[in-house]
């Protein structure tokens, strides 16, 4: 069950006019912790205020912030389609359920509070929503910009032919704040898992309940990048520990309750995780944690050459900024983080 806030502060005091209620689309949800000193929430707002479809409602919601966030939401509460409420620091699980269960229309769309949406955005959603019924999530393509806004890379992935069992083996849904989802479908399967994902918690919650929905319901990707995805600062995948002990819930939660078939490959599906984290380990120089999960898969015989190599080389930091010099040089792209919440 989705649950609501704990109380509202701010909370509009006149009602929507009925013919603009009557031609909403869609729930605009921005959960934010601090968003005024991160000082990018102002940007994720306007963008949603820039949108060529304007038929939406936006509901910010404050997860508890110790600073002048409650102020600067409410600077905006002079447009009627505009709701903030504020609730005691639990987590982005509870605080996106919070706006679920404030929403009144029949699509839903997530923002974190440190990226932001071009404007076709929303109308490329509903259009594939209106092209099939059967539609439970739509989610874009992102454009990676750094702390400073300027542009480091595109990450686009295509749903695999299983979407559901490609979940356990990757988060191929690109990033929290491309995802519109059906409100009934979200409700069905339950909301984000807030008592599994709470303030110490923070990563994967989106991916598991990508996984519930795609058990039941088809999920599309439009190949545009439509969302400016920041890394940096205080982004979730940036913390790979975190973000490890994240995908190891998600794991265990979703494999709980998947049929045999999928649990049959449970080794198959874990050991991919390990070999994906200990990559981003390597990538950022995290050595010890690196060598510690490849030990683990070579104990098993499931490390692969590419990461026994890159173990060998971990042994000789020199020799690693070496062989990066040398990609650089002759023009190749080192690849960068993986986003995995």
């Amino acid at each position: 069950m989705v649950c609501g806030p704990e109380r509202q502060v701010g909370y509009r005091a006149r009602k929507m006019d009925e013919d603009l209620v009557g031609d909403l689309k869609v729930s605009v949800i921005i959960t934010t912790f601090n968003g005024a000193t991160r000082g990018f929430l102002r940007n994720a707002i306007d963008s949603v205020l820039a949108q060529t479809e304007q038929a939406f409602e936006l509901i910010l919601v404050d997860d508890g912030s110790t600073d002048a966030t409650g102020d600067l939401c409410r600077e905006y509460l002079g447009d009627v389609r505009i709701r903030y409420i504020r609730q005691k620091n639990q987590g982005v699980a509870a605080a996106r359920n919070t706006g679920i269960s404030m929403a009144t229309q029949k699509l839903i769309c997530f923002l974190d509070d440190d990226d932001a949406w071009k404007p076709e955005k929303l109308a490329r959603q509903i259009q594939e929503f209106d092209r099939n019924p059967q539609t439970g999530l739509v989610y874009t393509a992102i454009e990676i910009v750094n702390e400073r806004g300027s542009p480091v890379g595109l990450q686009r992935h295509p749903v695999p032919d299983n979407a559901y069992l490609g979940l356990f083996y990757e988060n191929f849904v690109d990033a929290t704040s491309s995802v519109m989802v059906r409100r009934d479908v979200v409700e069905k399967v339950g909301g984000f898992r807030a008592d599994q994902f709470g303030p110490d918690m923070q990563a994967c919650e989106d991916r598991e309940l990508w996984s519930r929905i795609a058990r039941e319901h088809l999920i599309v990707a439009i190949p545009e990048a439509l969302v400016v995805y920041r890394m940096g600062g205080q982004k979730l995948s940036r913390n790979l520990r975190q973000m490890e002990l994240g995908e190891l819930k998600m794991l265990s939660l979703a494999l709980a309750d998947a049929p045999p078939d999928v649990r049959r490959q449970a080794g198959a599906i874990h050991a991919n995780a390990m070999r994906r984290v200990a990559m981003e380990y390597f990538a950022v120089g995290e050595y010890r944690d690196f060598r510690e999960k490849v030990l683990v898969l070579m104990r098993s015989g499931q490390a692969g050459i590419p990461l026994v190599a890159r173990f060998i080389l971990s042994l000789l930091p020199g020799a690693v900024w070496l062989v990066r010099g040398l990609t650089l040089q002759f023009g190749t792209s080192a690849k960068g983080l993986r986003k995995a919440d």
